[in-house]
């Protein structure tokens, strides 16, 4: 993980709303990043917008990140967003949009992976209409993360049997279905043990698994039942949900004595 992505992850992870840069400090070198390349990355992000100095060596999200920060917390929720599919499609043709401005474009397939979007043709990308609100709310949603107002969105009620039967190889279940099974395991061995670690190592790894399992869950497109394993996602998000709480919980006592020995 790069330091700078280390760093933001810290300051989102925190249940307080600013940290010191001896609190960032102290808990980068857990993942032995050296002070001085702590400093030169928060001066970095600072200037990005992406932290805030909100006092002299004290600091916090900045308005950049707090879209992505609200973002990456909805995946505690994100199984309500799911409603029953009635076989119908939700679609966004981008082919008005051109691919020329790379950060276009990178902005757009970024929002569009990232609620489960796949490329049937070139430009037109579907997916399941099974997710709360339908066409508006997805549309909505898509723009706040980055696609542009140019693109058509449609609702989609069928397609011709060739092409039909070749959607659903646009997902691949068979690996969302065994990461959700491998990484239930992983996790639930994980607090099944953890208690035995020193409280640096134990933090160390939760931050490490967490950002993990929390980053599968957010990729994670959101199909319907008749297409992958409910109860094992379900178990997954379960049990990822006890390993955030056990995790802040002995973040809390870091960042606590951390405080205590500046």
């Amino acid at each position: 993980m790069k330091t700078r992505t280390l760093i933001l992850n810290i300051v989102m992870a925190a249940e307080v709303k600013t940290l010191s840069i001896q609190d960032i400090i102290s808990v980068c070198e857990l993942f032995d990043v050296k002070a001085n390349s702590v400093r030169v990355n928060v001066q970095r992000l600072t200037s990005d917008r992406l932290l805030s100095c909100v006092h002299r060596g004290l600091y916090q999200l900045g308005p950049a990140a707090k879209l992505m920060a609200n973002q990456l917390s909805e995946w505690r929720n994100a199984l309500q967003r799911i409603v029953p599919w009635r076989g119908d499609w939700l679609g966004v043709h981008c082919g008005s949009l051109g691919r020329t401005d790379r950060k276009a474009l990178k902005n757009r397939e970024r929002a569009l992976f990232l609620n489960g979007f796949k490329e049937l043709d070139r430009s037109l990308y579907i997916r399941p209409n099974n997710l709360i609100g339908g066409l508006d709310t997805v549309k909505i949603r898509l723009e706040s993360m980055g696609l542009e107002n140019g693109a058509i969105h449609l609702k989609i009620s069928d397609f011709e049997p060739a092409v039909k039967s070749g959607i659903p190889g646009l997902w691949n279940f068979s690996d969302l279905n065994s990461g959700y099974t491998k990484s239930t395991t992983t996790l639930q061995n994980w607090l099944n043990q953890y208690e035995s670690l020193e409280i640096q190592e134990a933090a160390r790894q939760s931050f490490m698994l967490g950002n993990e399992a929390i980053r599968q869950m957010i990729y994670d497109p959101l199909l319907p039942e008749e297409w992958i394993n409910g109860t094992a996602r379900q178990a997954f998000i379960e049990i990822l949900k006890e390993f955030d709480n056990t995790g802040h919980s002995i973040w809390r006592t870091v960042l606590e004595n951390a405080e205590v020995t500046t």
